[in-house]
């Protein structure tokens, strides 16, 4: 947990709930970040990257392996906020969060899911391998999704600008 916590906080994010052996964190709220589907899934990648080192070490002290699933969804949320200044905590609540959850449980361990609304948004600064349209659990319609590989070499709007204008 400290490991995933550490990889939101690092990219700006906010780590709203632990969830026995899982966190959910949110990008964009309580403060605004034009990038926010970006850092969720360089966050998502550190995690990953974070958590492996962490287990190669377990499992070659215990024979335990460690692995963990990121899912990930861009959408409009609730925010509620409990307490004042900077002690206050966040809680994100809605349809994005339901999404974001079962994207998690679909994705196999070591692997980052995303759905198309946070793939679109980060287009140019992650690896999207592709897996399409998916049945998820309380939605008539299916969900098109995709993994997310690694960075890429573009780091700014501005390199990913003229690749998108051709």
């Amino acid at each position: 947990l400290e490991h995933m916590c550490e990889a939101v906080e690092k990219y700006g994010g906010t780590v709203s709930q632990l969830l026995g052996d899982g966190i959910l964190a949110f990008f964009g709220a309580p403060i605004a970040w034009e990038d926010h589907a970006v850092r969720a899934c360089y966050a998502a990648l550190s995690m990953q990257e974070l958590v492996r080192h962490y287990g190669d070490s377990i499992q070659r002290a215990h024979g335990v392996p460690i692995q963990i699933r990121v899912g990930l969804h861009s959408g409009e949320v609730v925010l509620t906020a409990s307490g004042h200044g900077l002690p206050a905590t966040y809680r994100a609540v809605g349809q994005a969060v339901h999404i974001a959850a079962r994207m998690e449980q679909m994705a196999k361990p070591g692997s980052v899911l995303a759905t198309a609304d946070t793939v679109r948004l980060a287009e140019g600064y992650v690896e999207v391998r592709p897996i399409g349209p998916v049945r998820v659990k309380g939605f008539e319609r299916p969900i098109e999704v995709a993994e997310i590989g690694r960075t890429t070499v573009r780091r700014s709007r501005f390199d990913h600008a003229p690749a998108r204008a051709m």
